[in-house]
């Protein structure tokens, strides 16, 4: 709760800077070039981001990014990091996937039949539980429904409909956009 992690453009390259709170400067994050959907852990020691076919990481205080998942061809339609070290993210406008680092990713969620894709997700505290949307039209918006599903079990119930983008906020408080 100190800093801002954000996307900028430096030199006409996309990149991820880091902001004090305390300051009005940013500093660019070195090995961040082409960086999108930034997420801090939750220890706050690194930011892991989607660049190059690949979801990274590098630490907050400096150094060399290093790989947590190959293969994810296009930008996480949202990303999360959560406090056990799994790492979720949307991909490839389908299901929610996880990893935790040296991992392989691995699906979280299966679309029901009358979903296109599951996005924003965000794990509840323990990484037991995870909030994400289900999209149910392509090209516009209203049917959403914001979902919690067990990871255990995979047991799914929907929290809210016509809302998306939910997110956990201690103690017992939760965001959306309607």
């Amino acid at each position: 709760g100190r800093a801002l992690v954000f996307v900028g453009i430096n030199n006409g390259q996309r990149q991820l800077f880091l902001r004090s709170l305390g300051s009005s400067e940013a500093r660019a994050l070195p090995g961040t070039a082409g960086a999108v959907a930034p997420t801090v852990s939750a220890d706050g020691k690194w930011v892991a981001f989607w660049a190059d076919d690949a979801i990274r990481k590098v630490p907050l205080t400096g150094g060399p990014a290093s790989v947590l998942a190959e293969g994810v061809p296009l930008p996480p339609s949202g990303m999360h990091w959560g406090a056990t070290g799994l790492l979720v993210f949307g991909r490839d406008e389908s299901t929610i996937w996880g990893v935790r680092a040296g991992g392989k990713p691995e699906a979280l969620t299966a679309l029901a039949p009358s979903e296109l894709w599951h996005l924003t997700p965000h794990l509840l505290p323990g990484d037991a539980a995870l909030l994400f949307t289900a999209r149910r039209r392509e090209w516009t918006w209203g049917d959403e429904e914001v979902v919690a599903q067990v990871l255990a079990t995979g047991e799914r119930k929907v929290l809210l409909t016509n809302a998306t983008d939910a997110r956990y906020l201690p103690p017992g408080r939760m965001t959306f956009l309607r």
